[in-house]
């Protein structure tokens, strides 16, 4: 902040005659006043008094230096002021001094290079990348079945008619995944696949395999082929903008899909594509995993030929037919799968079973070589096209493509792509329009030693070509699916009793599963951050502040919804990640933990990247300091901590502050223990990040009593709001005190910091931290007594929130102008018709449940009793399908909280408390006590309604879903598909608490 400026004659006794102002600039009777005295004798000194002007000296004199030291005073005041502000923006924008977790060992080396590329563009159909800032990406889009011009699916959705349903159904997260996609007569499978060899540059290679087909059912009937054809895109980009290397020409792409030779004995059916379906049921799953083709075709092969470009081509039949004269929908290449014998390599682009291969771009990266994508095609139809473009927005490519098409189509009538390269470019995309069913590999090759040649691909290039397309790359998926398939068996086995009553349950659970590994993404950038009031300036460049450019590896709650990183959310997914891949769920925890800031705050919600901001409406991005979010990660930390504790006794620890095997443990043990060390050092990097963690909670969270908390950052002044949002408890409109004041306790943000505390100190106490302050804190937050003070309501016999309150409050219709149009309209406006009084808050629900879900209630505890009974009534929480967020007989059960907002944690089911409250009947039920017997009871009926109806909704609609409906139905709600959370049935289901 600039010091204050002086004010001219303000007061300060001092003449500003010498100014050059003083008699040109200032005109008023001010500046006349200082003039010398006018005297009649001109050019003559004014008589002296001696005595006067020393007093009048003095009077000067003692002016001046007031004068003087208020203007010291001032200038320190401002610049201690402009100083305390600088110091408070400095502290909210920059990372703590600690080591970064994510900069640990464990997560470099062979585990960091297989983790190099990933389907870690979540919020995109089909998105893949390396988990590197302004590196290379890829992605596919296609034509939707749909009457409208030119839209291309290509960004996740959910309210499309058309598109039935879309997820993974088997993703391990580090080598292998498949999604299905049904969307209108289409069923569409995408593969991922890595492979690592010795020649493979940092990060190996990868495949995308897309086999489409048409759904005879959903397609209305018999239909052929050429009736519809199926267009697709794939795109490789250069984030940073740097120009590719190579890009194909115009008769290459083209030889990819080509015209059958007798299209219309095609449509007479002999030759037609997709006249009947996928060929029944036998063929369906088998073709889905890459293409099906009937033995004892006719063998035909096409030469090679001079086409021009960077590139010949030629298509070779080794054993089967030309794919122009094939029967039907299931006469394609059964050869290509490998069945009835093993798989012959053909030579480079000249592919097997009537492929063609051509190179889509190749470039050059720092970190993984020279690169090439290849495509390989096994697939008939109208042609192909491809456009390669400048641009450094990629978060609208859909965008670009469409528009490039619609120029096309403007000057040709052909709804391609235009086949031209701009100079300079750093996307290249391919569009290829097939009849169906068809088949195209897209194979990225890292680490060249050279880029091909025109005309041929080179020998290193076509030996690695032929192991992840046709053939061999059906072999390989079949193995990698199989393992895949036995892993998720061992790891999550349902319960039995589950297994028996609910069909189904096996399946929804490994699709929930890879459906959460799945939504994994890698984002980079800077969180926006609301400038704090007092810290605003005229001068700021930007109406928000930027945190320092960061990287996120995370899970996410919904790819089409929200495809980014949500704090607490993330505790809930490391809970069944870390059960499926442990590093990697280390290696997420590690990123959350790298980006609290120097006063131990932490984004609660990551908007990183332009991709991740196209996707949030502009007035939720910028994040506020003073909110916090539920401490989850606490959950997944302290399960590391329990197994760390077992490998303590095993393992020193190094003066840096890892740890390691002592020696003299044997090889037979050498690899668990390792992995114990590494979770100790794991913990030891979190300590100080941790510390900091809590102490922003406990400091800027706490309440006007000792002991108690409230979530900062409710509005005491809405009009709209019929109860005013919790936004950072994670509850949103869970119903609290109806006037937010400094007054308020919050018994679920005191249960979140009795955990933490816990947790602090057993993390501490694992890895050799001193931990005597936490353990203390521990004690005081979890002692009952105080919670009972705080929190109980003796009246009704249950836990509530504290606060200013009133239940005189509704909505109101109020007839409003407009200030600018003048037209009047009706809107809803929050109405109190009664005074707040200081009170418990009477709503009952998830927040009551708190002492319960953390388990802080002791277990012989007369309220325990109590509270599991209040559980179990279907007045209150009960239901067939899971506790309700609000007890039906609350006043604002199921109302809206503005007329734009309909209830969310109002009523409906939601998966993440519902298994919190599982494990603490898990908990009760095993412990020794009068109520042990209730929980366990309470336990095997709130699992079994759970499952059953997760796994019915799923079956029904082919998704998870966000909440589920309390009411007579059970039905999913809110986003969907949700991969986040309600993934949980995961753990539920296998009975792992």
């Amino acid at each position: 902040m600039p010091p204050p400026a002086r004010r001219r004659g303000g007061g300060s006794g001092v003449d500003d005659s010498s100014s050059p102002r003083a008699d040109g600039g200032a005109k008023g009777k001010r500046a006349q006043a200082h003039r010398a005295p006018h005297h009649p004798h001109r050019g003559k000194a004014a008589p002296a008094n001696p005595a006067w002007n020393a007093a009048v000296l003095a009077l000067l004199l003692a002016a001046g230096c007031v004068a003087a030291l208020i203007v010291v005073l001032m200038w320190g005041e401002a610049l201690l002021g402009g100083s305390d502000a600088r110091s408070e923006k400095q502290r909210h924008l920059t990372s703590l001094k600690a080591p970064r977790v994510s900069d640990l060992p464990m997560f470099k080396g062979d585990y960091g290079e297989k983790m190099l590329w990933g389907t870690y563009r979540p919020h995109l159909y089909l998105g893949i990348r390396p988990r590197l800032p302004r590196s290379v990406v890829a992605g596919a889009m296609w034509w939707a079945p749909r009457q409208d011009d030119f839209v291309i699916r290509h960004m996740c959705e959910q309210h499309d008619p058309v598109l039935h349903t879309y997820g993974w159904l088997r993703h391990d997260g580090r080598t292998y995944a498949r999604q299905e996609v049904r969307d209108g007569p289409f069923d569409m499978s995408t593969h991922f696949l890595k492979s690592f060899n010795g020649s493979t540059g940092y990060g190996g290679d990868w495949a995308v395999r897309v086999a489409v087909d048409i759904n005879r059912e959903r397609a209305g009937g018999a239909v052929n082929a050429q009736s519809l054809p199926f267009t697709f895109f794939f795109y490789v980009a250069d984030e940073s903008g740097a120009p590719l290397h190579d890009v194909p020409a115009v008769e290459e792409v083209a030889r990819l899909v080509q015209q059958p030779l007798d299209a219309a004995q095609a449509i007479e059916g002999e030759g037609a594509r997709g006249s009947g379906g996928r060929g029944g049921e036998e063929g369906e799953e088998e073709w889905m995993r890459g293409g099906i083709k009937e033995e004892g075709e006719d063998e035909e092969e096409e030469e090679e030929e001079e086409v021009g470009g960077r590139r010949r081509l030629r298509s070779v039949e080794d054993g089967g037919g030309r794919q122009g004269s094939g029967r039907g929908d299931t006469r394609r290449g059964r050869a290509l799968m490998g069945e009835g014998g093993e798989a012959e390599e053909a030579d480079g682009h000249e592919g097997h079973e009537g492929q063609r291969s051509a190179v889509v771009a190749s470039g050059v990266s720092d970190v993984f070589g020279r690169w090439e994508l290849h495509a390989v095609a096994q697939a008939e139809g109208p042609g192909a096209a491809y456009e390669a473009f400048h641009t450094r927005h990629l978060h609208n490519l859909s965008d670009a493509v469409r528009a490039a098409m619609i120029h096309n189509y403007q000057a040709t009538q052909q709804p391609t792509l235009g086949n031209k390269a701009q100079a300079g470019a750093n996307v290249a995309v391919i569009q290829l329009t097939t009849f169906l069913p068809s088949v195209v590999d897209f194979v990225f090759l890292s680490g060249l030693a050279a880029f091909s040649p025109p005309h041929s691909p080179s020998p290193e290039s076509a030996s690695r070509l032929n192991l992840l397309s046709g053939r061999a790359l059906a072999r390989r998926v079949a193995e990698a699916e199989a393992a895949v398939e036995r892993r998720m068996q061992a790891a999550f086995p349902v319960a039995s009793e589950l297994a028996e009553k609910i069909p189904g349950v096996g399946d929804a659970v490994k699709a929930s599963l890879s459906s959460l590994v799945g939504g994994m993404g890698y984002f980079y950038g800077q969180s926006r951050i609301a400038i704090p009031p007092h810290l605003k300036t005229p001068g700021d460049p930007l109406p928000y502040w930027q945190y320092w450019p960061a990287a996120l590896f995370t899970a996410t709650p919904s790819r089409p919804v929200f495809p980014r990183g949500f704090l607490w959310d993330e505790g809930f997914h490391q809970l069944v990640l870390r059960r499926w891949d442990e590093r990697a769920s280390m290696d997420a925890l590690g990123h959350w933990l790298d980006l609290l800031n120097a006063d131990g705050w932490i984004p609660r919600e990551q908007i990183l990247g332009a991709e991740a901001r196209s996707k949030v409406p502009e007035e939720f991005i910028q994040q506020h300091v003073s909110n916090g979010n539920p401490p989850t990660l606490f959950l997944p930390l302290t399960e590391i901590a329990d197994l760390a504790a077992r490998s303590a006794a095993t393992c020193r620890r190094l003066p840096n502050g890892s740890f390691v095997p002592m020696e003299g443990v044997g090889a037979a043990g050498g690899a668990a223990e390792a992995e114990g060390c590494e979770r100790l050092s794991f913990l030891r990097a979190c300590f100080p990040r941790l510390k900091a963690w809590f102490h922003w909670f406990n400091s800027s969270q706490a309440g006007k009593l000792p002991g108690s908390y409230y979530w900062r950052g409710r509005d005491a002044d809405t009009v709209r709001e019929l109860n005013p949002k919790t936004l950072q408890s994670g509850l949103d409109d869970y119903p609290r005190a109806s006037h937010p004041s400094a007054d308020e306790r919050h018994v679920d943000l005191r249960c979140w910091l009795a955990m933490a505390a816990g947790a602090i100190a057993k993390i501490g106490g694992v890895v050799g931290e001193g931990v005597q302050e936490y353990e203390a804190t521990a004690r005081h937050l979890a002692d009952f007594t105080r919670l009972n003070e705080l929190h109980w309501d003796g009246k009704r016999q249950r836990y509530a929130d504290y606060g200013n309150h009133t239940e005189k409050v509704r909505l109101e219709a109020v007839d409003t102008v407009d200030p600018v149009t003048h037209s009047m309209h009706r809107e809803h406006r929050r109405a109190v018709r009664g005074s707040p009084t200081l009170r418990f808050v009477p709503h009952f629900g998830y927040v009551s449940l708190f002492p319960l879900l953390l388990r802080l209630i002791p277990p012989h505890a007369d309220e325990l009793g109590q509270q599991l009974e209040l559980l179990r009534s279907e007045k209150l929480l009960w239901t067939d399908y899971g506790l309700r967020s609000l007890a039906a007989t609350s006043s604002l059960y199921m109302r809206r909280n503005t007329e734009h907002d309909p209830p969310y944690w109002r009523g409906p089911v939601w998966i993440n408390l519902n298994y919190l409250a599982l494990s603490a009947l898990r908990f009760y039920s095993s412990e020794s006590g009068p109520h042990s017997s209730t929980a366990g009871e309470l336990h095997r009926q709130l699992r079994f309604n759970l499952v059953r109806n997760i796994v019915g909704r799923y079956q029904e609609s082919g998704y998870l879903w966000e909440q589920y409906d309390n009411t007579a139905d059970g039905r999913g709600k809110g986003a969907h598909p949700f991969t986040g959370w309600t993934a949980l049935l995961v753990l539920i289901a296998s009975d792992s608490f």
